[in-house]
């Protein structure tokens, strides 16, 4: 299921590189690693160059841009963040698609934001699917999974 949805996105954003490799089937698609760490300031844009560069990319680009996220919905997790850009994302009237997959504490902020959006951008809270870790086991774990019981584990925390 998490292949099918990383390969099905327009633009994936992984956290490291084991996995970009294991998950992203078709390489021809666009992704990105941001370690899950900090942001230097010498890769910080201005905000007019960081428009400029949106409306370029939009403006080759009719179809409306697709993005998940698939993690624990907790603040360290940038969700707060994403949510504020969906935000202004709406308020430009650009199209977008936000399929969130994922549990935690954060679900109300998702839940209040779907409704928020009054434009453009559509927000669709998808349900958490368990899955054995038997079938997972053979991704590279960069530390050991986390269990929920006996050989079940939550299809975001890969």
């Amino acid at each position: 299921m998490n292949r099918w949805s990383i390969n099905s996105a327009d633009l994936t954003i992984f956290s490291q590189a084991e996995y970009q490799q294991s998950l992203l089937t078709k390489r021809h698609k666009q992704s990105h690693i941001i370690h899950a760490s900090w942001i230097d300031e010498e890769n910080i844009i201005s905000e007019a160059d960081a428009t400029k560069i949106w409306h370029e990319k939009l403006s080759a680009s009719p179809k409306q841009l697709k993005i998940l996220f698939a993690g624990r919905l907790h603040p360290n997790k940038g969700l707060l963040l994403l949510l504020e850009a969906m935000k202004i994302l709406d308020e430009e009237n650009i199209a977008v698609k936000l399929d969130r997959l994922g549990e935690g504490e954060l679900l109300s902020n998702c839940q209040a934001a779907r409704k928020a959006m009054q434009k453009s951008v559509q927000i669709e809270l998808l349900r958490t699917i368990a899955i054995l870790a038997g079938v997972i086991n053979f991704l590279p774990h960069p530390s050991p999974p986390r269990s929920r019981g006996p050989g079940v584990r939550n299809s975001q925390m890969i």
